[in-house]
């Protein structure tokens, strides 16, 4: 009997692992890997035979040793730490393979997921397109011309394809929400300071934070629990399922206007939030709409976008070997330090209080992901640096105030658009008690996606 394993979230891939083992399903996903990464580009490394020896110990273990993601196979974001392998953030300039995994990636293996691969992402991140001269260009499942969004378009592209279930990704202005966007997934951006950054001080400073790129929000909500601390090794998945709630009647604020007037909202996108609002007041919930532009904090973004970039270009093993697109980002953000930066830092914490006041009236904020369609690729092969951050405008407008300020959002895919391909709706929760926001978000997703309003369509 031949098993879907391309078809499983990452619940559905643990049941099938007890009664097929783990070796069966991470032969299954490296098969379809090799498949379709020649076409997709979705990653920069493939683990096979780490993988496959992982997964027969995990055949081995005890029942009653098992972890949540017991053999389910996940990948990595190449801008994380994993034991045997160089980090090159999407680069050419790193070759030094690390001792260690970062701390998320070792909270992924000890509740027994398999690390099959690292992802392809743009050069340090920088833009809303998976696109680097290291590692060419990445595309997106559903349309192959088109890109699956960055900077984890990688890590989108092996959920999306059905190659793994679950994806670490990093957001540092959109970058786990956008990709979600553009391949019909569910993308989860954790609040600041709730996943750890180690070994790393910051990710862009006070902007980037990693976090679950998947197949279904069951399976976010259970990433975010592994990633975070809050399931380890010893849990059980009956007790990781014994925290599902159901959200209680919320106050809910739609507003469909960005932070920038440079960024078109398609017609496609307006009637997926509008439905889903009205799908949303029929569940119960208090929906109310927001008429103004909310604040736009591009300046103090932009200060700790090139103070990220500097960081990570100064750490390199070979700088020299930065791609051209990046060349003069130290010449151009020469300016981003010192007193520049301790006040982009501030501004971003007192932009944080400002935003949170949302929270005093709204349990929740219902809004667009993005405001563009996805990119033809081949979009960081015209121009410079400046004519890429100016292309990327319409993809962050609505996610990049959300890192700025740091709270936790979920993008979810509720429709698909005139030209096949998805759209989603964003979420963002309040930041105050550390981990709720995002939990509440999840009960919210799942709601709607018990109700069959989510949009789940996979394939290469």
């Amino acid at each position: 009997m031949m098993i879907a394993w391309h078809t499983f979230d990452a619940h559905q891939w643990r049941e099938a692992v007890e009664k097929h083992g783990a070796y069966a399903g991470i032969e299954a996903a490296l098969a379809r890997l090799e498949q379709h990464n020649p076409t997709l580009n979705a990653f920069t490394v493939v683990l096979k035979e780490e993988a496959l020896a992982r997964a027969q110990e995990l055949d081995a273990m005890p029942a009653n040793q098992r972890g949540v993601l017991h053999g389910v196979p996940v990948a990595i974001k190449d801008e994380n730490d994993v034991a045997g392998t160089a980090t090159t953030f999407g680069t050419n300039a790193n070759s030094i393979p690390k001792k260690t995994d970062s701390l998320t990636v070792q909270r992924l293996r000890d509740a027994g997921a398999i690390i099959i691969g690292k992802t392809t992402m743009p050069a340090f991140g920088a833009f809303p397109f998976t696109e680097s001269e290291a590692f060419g260009i990445t595309r997106n499942p559903r349309n192959h011309a088109c890109t699956p969004g960055g900077s984890s378009g990688g890590s989108a592209a092996a959920v999306a394809a059905g190659i793994v279930p679950l994806a670490l990704g990093g957001d540092g202005g959109g970058s786990i929400r956008i990709p979600a966007d553009r391949c019909g997934l569910v993308g989860l951006k954790p609040a600041r300071g709730v996943v750890p950054t180690a070994p790393y001080d910051h990710l862009w400073y006070h902007l980037g934070v990693a976090g679950p790129i998947v197949r279904s929000v069951r399976d976010a909500e259970l990433m975010f629990d592994v990633i975070t601390g809050r399931v380890d090794s010893e849990t059980t998945s009956e007790q990781a399922q014994a925290t599902v709630q159901q959200p209680k009647k919320l106050r809910i604020g739609v507003n469909l206007t960005p932070c920038s007037p440079l960024a078109k909202l398609p017609k496609d996108h307006q009637r997926a939030v509008e439905n889903i609002a009205d799908q949303l007041r029929s569940l119960g919930h208090q929906i109310d709409s927001i008429d103004r532009r909310p604040a736009d904090p591009t300046l103090p973004f932009v200060v700790q976008f090139f103070a990220g970039l500097i960081a990570e270009i100064k750490d390199l093993d070979h700088p020299e070997k930065v791609e051209k697109l990046h060349k003069y980002t130290t010449k151009l953000g020469f300016w981003a330090r010192g007193p520049v930066l301790r006040w982009a830092l501030k501004h971003s914490e007192r932009f944080g209080e400002r935003m949170e006041r949302n929270f005093a009236q709204y349990d929740v904020l219902l809004t667009p992901t993005t405001a563009s369609r996805p990119d033809k690729i081949g979009v960081l092969e015209r121009g410079g640096l400046i004519r890429a951050m100016i292309k990327s405008i319409p993809s962050i407008a609505y996610v990049m105030p959300w890192n700025v300020s740091g709270h936790p959002a979920l993008a979810l895919p509720v429709a698909v658009g005139q030209d096949s391909l998805p759209v989603s709706v964003q979420f963002i929760a309040g930041k105050t008690h550390p981990g709720e926001g995002e939990k509440l978000l999840c009960q919210l997703g799942k709601q709607l996606e018990d109700a069959g309003l989510l949009v789940h369509e996979f394939g290469v």
